[in-house]
This record gives structure tokens, sequence and C-alpha cells, in this order.
């Protein structure tokens, strides 16, 4: 019920969010006195920080936001003990997410990220099944089953052929999505239908990697911005509300889908911040230090596939970007301009700016869109990849007869 009022009335909160483990900070609560009057979480979420004041931020659990400063914590530089941390915090953070009686979704792209969380979840809440989209014959596809097929998990594919998306589709993307940067809408698109499947199949909470590649330098601007990794990391994490997780809120719930992302509790991204970079990238690969704490779950192949962008994993990017020069005036056509433009996106910019992380943000508050030059180059390329679907099938077939190799 809200609003909701505190006990001594000085209080009144209203918010929009959920906390997973609400039932353990109610009995903790009603041990300090404080007996529950509902069943809402909006209650314990008051009662939390009447009994534990800002602290109480960090016993919750959950979808939830809140603009709060502290001091830094130590750098946890032993790759030993910072692997055995983010173990513990990952597998923490799905565990409190998978709390329901519900089937579970898990969006598994056969990327590490989320065949981490599947992993985790198999364990943690067996009534499970997995989703993954892509063309015929993309890369996620080939993971994902070899994966699922592995571990004996439930598996929907939902297949997209390139030449299904249409304009309709992408009009409907930006409806729903409100996106402002290129690359998030094109992910939008591929979004978007997965979620449509995801309700279909009767399934309403999903768990996602997202927010992964942001913590443990999944991003070669990570890599490429030296000195200013740290600073570049915290901007990375405060816009996700516009970019990713607007995606993957926006694409869920358009299709009445929840959609958890624990690598995003509070408690991984703090401790993300301790660990130096040279525990995220080594040896010239990336999320190393995630990689070593799930060494002995994951297998060889997940383990070692290098880091491939969604949508191009997926075989559809190219198609969604055919439309890209539509994309300012669809948004226009729902009178989102009003609020933001469509801009370039910033990873560009940051390269235009030589990695200079100053220049980019200040070139970011009136980002300009692509030139005319730039957009007749991007249409060339994907013109050329719609136009040559059967060079590209046989060159998927000749790269999965091959032997694969061992990245390291």
């Amino acid at each position: 019920m809200q609003p909701l009022l505190s006990r001594d009335r000085r209080f009144l909160l209203c918010y929009n969010g959920e906390v997973f483990n609400h039932r353990e900070l109610r009995a903790e609560l009603a041990a300090l006195g404080r007996a529950p009057r509902t069943a809402s979480d909006t209650e314990v979420v008051l009662d939390a920080f009447d009994a534990w004041g800002p602290d109480a931020t960090r016993r919750l659990r959950g979808e939830f936001a809140f603009l709060r400063l502290g001091a830094d914590q130590p750098p946890v530089e032993d790759p030993d003990e910072a692997a055995k941390l983010v173990r513990e915090a990952v597998r923490d953070s799905i565990r409190v997410r998978v709390d329901t009686d519900l089937t579970v979704g898990v969006v598994l792209s056969g990327g590490l990220d989320s065949s981490v969380t599947l992993l985790n979840v198999r364990e943690l809440h067996p009534d499970c099944v997995a989703f993954t989209v892509g063309a015929p014959g993309s890369e996620d596809m080939d993971y994902a089953r070899r994966l699922t097929r592995q571990l004996g998990v439930p598996h929907e594919v939902v297949e997209l052929p390139p030449s299904a998306i249409r304009l309709a589709q992408i009009r409907e993307t930006i409806r729903i999505g409100e996106l402002t940067e290129y690359g998030d809408t094109i992910n939008a698109v591929v979004s978007v239908s997965l979620f449509r499947r995801v309700r279909e199949a009767g399934i309403k909470v999903v768990l996602t990697g997202d927010g992964s590649d942001e913590l443990f330098g999944g991003y070669p601007m990570y890599h490429e911005a030296g000195a200013q990794s740290r600073r570049l990391f915290l901007h990375r994490i405060r816009n996700l509300c516009r970019t990713e997780l607007q995606r993957v809120d926006r694409a869920s719930m358009g299709q009445g889908v929840e959609a958890r992302v624990p690598f995003l509790d509070l408690s991984i991204v703090e401790l993300a911040m301790r660990l130096p970079m040279s525990l995220k990238l080594r040896d010239g690969q990336e999320k190393w230090i995630l990689r070593r704490a799930f060494d002995d779950m994951l297998p060889e192949y997940i383990r070692d596939r290098p880091k491939n962008p969604m949508s191009y994993s997926t075989g559809l990017h190219d198609r969604a970007r055919l439309y890209k020069p539509l994309y300012p005036r669809l948004h226009r056509d729902f009178g989102y301009d009003l609020l933001e433009p469509v801009r370039r996106d910033f990873d560009s910019v940051l390269a235009r700016c030589g990695n200079d992380l100053d220049r980019a943000v200040a070139d970011g508050s009136a980002r300009q869109d692509y030139t005319v030059y730039e957009r007749l180059r991007d249409l060339a390329g994907a013109l050329r990849w719609n136009a040559e679907p059967r060079v590209r099938q046989a060159v998927r077939s000749l790269r999965a007869s091959l032997p694969r190799t061992r990245r390291r």
C-alpha cells in the first residue's frame, strides 16, 4: 500500500522498486521491536531507514536507487582473494533474485556473463529455462545450445531471420525504448523480440548478465583509457539508467516481463570499484577475474570465448543498422526529442577525443549526430551485408567446421 507513513508519522515513502530480501529484513526489524503492519516490501524499506539510517541501503537487495556519498574502501589486489569475493558476491546476488516459486528464465547468449548467471541459477533454483535469440546459424545459438545440453536445462531458442527485422519492428522498438544512442537502440531491437518470446512462454521473471561488462572491464574503452579507466568506469555506471539498463527495463516491461540484473547488486558494484584494472584485464583477456572466480564451473569453450557484443553475436546487428538513418525521425515522431535527441554513441565520441574523458563528457553535453559521410559509409556497409546472405552463411559454415583453439 503506497504511499506509506512511518510509525511516528514523520516520514512518507512512495517508491517504485523491489527488495528481494524483504522477508529476512522484516524478521530483523521485528526483533528490534518493529512488528510488521503489512506484507509489503515498502514498509520494510521505510522501517529499515528508521532503524538504521542511511546504512539501510547496504542491507537492501533489489532494484532501487538512492543521490549517497561514501568513503572509498581499500583495494583488493590479491587475485585469490578477489576471485573468492567475486564468486561469493555474484552467487549471493543471484540467490536473492531467485527466491520465488515461479519458473525463472535466464537470458543466455552463450557468453561469459549469461553463462555464469545460468550456471548459478541452475544450482540455486533448478526450475529454470534459458532463452536465446539470434539469426539462424549465429554464434550465440551454437554456444547456448551446447551449454544447455550439457547442463540439461530447457532451452527456448528465438530464431530471428534478419529479413524479419523491418521498419515496423524498428519503430516499435524506438517507441518502447525511448533510447537516445544508436547502439542501445540496435541492441533493443534484439531484446524486444527475445522478451516477447519470454512472455509467450509464460515466464514472468528472468535474470540477465547485463552490467558485468561495465563492472569487470568488458569494453575496449576501459583498456584504452589508461589512467582514466576508473573515472570512465564510474561514468558508465552512472549513465546505465539511460543506456543499457533502460534498454533492458523498457524491452522487458514492455512485454510484461520482470528482468533482474544480479551483476548490478550494490555489493558487486562496490566490490568492482575496489578491483584494479590489472585484475579485470590480464594476458589480453577481458573480465579475467570473473573467469577466474568461476573457473571450476565454466566449460572451457565458454571460459575462453572472446567478447562479442550482443547485437553482433546474434547476427542481427547489420540488419538493424540498415535503418539507422531513420532513427532520429522516428524518435521525433513520438515527441521524444523534446526531452533529448538521438545522438552519436558515447564510445565513438570518446574515441574521437583520444580517450580523453573530460573532453568526451564536455562534447557529450552537445553531442552532434553522425555526419552525412559517416551515414553513407555506415549504410553502404549494411547494404553490402544484407545483400550477401549466401556468402555469410557459407562463411559461418566454414568457421563452424574449423577446430576451435584455446585462446590464451
